[in-house]
């Protein structure tokens, strides 16, 4: 841009701007007394073996483990690890492809069944044992691996 396209452009953006102000100091100042909004992320879950994840909708939830013992017991006897995480801004990483999986914003609790290399499964709400014993059954039935696309 030249100098004279700058200064063309300076005295709209300067009438903008002092209509802004004008109308701002017309208004009577209000003091800020919401709370603070803080975004705060948990750190990406790795995954490297077969994992059932028990997602839970805040921490109070994570100190029941009584209500998980059953559902540890049952991945764990299919060969699933087993572990309970927060739903709010959950990531999964898959370690096999790379992939990182987000879960929908109206699961808040439930179960993620994952394989490396495969598509996960989610189980919407905390069903017994034998219920999740047969989703992970099934989820082996049904997995079809991830094909990389070409580049």
């Amino acid at each position: 841009m030249t100098i004279r396209m700058l200064r063309s452009l300076r005295t709209p953006f300067l009438l903008v701007a002092s209509v802004a102000s004008k109308g701002l100091a017309q208004q009577p100042a209000h003091a800020d007394t919401s709370a603070p909004h803080v975004l705060v992320s948990q750190p990406p879950v790795q995954v490297h073996d077969p994992m059932v994840l028990a997602l839970v909708p805040d921490s109070l939830f994570k100190q029941l483990d009584s209500t998980f013992r059953a559902a540890k017991q049952v991945a764990e006897s299919l060969g699933f690890g087993f572990a309970v995480k927060l739903t709010a801004h959950l990531s999964v990483v898959d370690s096999h492809n790379a992939a990182v999986y987000y879960l929908p914003s109206d699961v808040s609790r439930g179960y993620l069944i994952i394989i490396p290399g495969q598509r996960p499964d989610i189980v919407r709400g905390h069903v017994a044992a034998d219920s999740l014993r047969q989703r992970i059954k099934h989820y082996r039935q049904l997995i079809r691996p991830l094909k990389p696309r070409p580049c």
